[in-house]
């Protein structure tokens, strides 16, 4: 069974819809480079699906999952209480900023406002969120293996990471 098989087979197990081809890679890469201890971060994590597959490859890490939303972070802190969940959106500046929230659809939600069809379902929400560094929210000794950035906010995760990138090179 080649690797792909095997990762669309697990995520079919916890989740029965098509795989998307992102995902399937995405278990490649932690299939890859986790280990039992290794630690990750999950930029993004929305509803905490990835999240879950890092804690399967790595329990006995430390784990950070990001996730602005104020309508998604409390069920994710709950549903992970060994993970340190944290309200906030990384990028390369602390402060607050303007989050699109697609209500409907929230994992097109982000810093960057999606091009997606306009629809009544599809309609954005601006909404203002705590933004930090992610140089500045991390503990810089503990080592990191894995990082997760949600698509279309890795430019600015990965400048407010260049420490944490340049040192660790997860």
């Amino acid at each position: 069974m080649s690797l792909r098989s095997a990762a669309a087979k697990l995520y079919r197990t916890f989740f029965p819809l098509p795989v998307p081809e992102l995902d399937l890679k995405t278990f490649a890469v932690m299939d890859a480079v986790l280990k039992p201890v290794s630690n990750a971060i999950d930029i993004g994590a929305n509803r905490g699906e990835i999240l879950a597959q890092v804690l399967k490859r790595a329990p006995q890490g430390a784990h950070w999952a990001f996730e602005p939303l104020p309508s998604l972070y409390p069920e994710l802190a709950r549903k992970y209480p060994n993970v340190e969940c944290r309200q906030i959106a990384l990028s390369d500046q602390a402060g607050t900023a303007a989050f699109h929230w697609f209500p409907k659809i929230d994992g097109f939600s982000g810093l960057q406002r999606r091009k997606i069809e306009a629809s009544a379902q599809q309609q954005s929400i601006e909404v203002q969120v705590e933004t930090a560094r992610l140089d500045e929210v991390r503990d810089p000794g503990l080592p990191l293996q894995f990082i997760k950035v949600v698509e279309g906010a890795e430019y600015k995760v990965f400048r407010g990471a260049e420490e944490t990138l340049r040192r660790q090179r997860p």
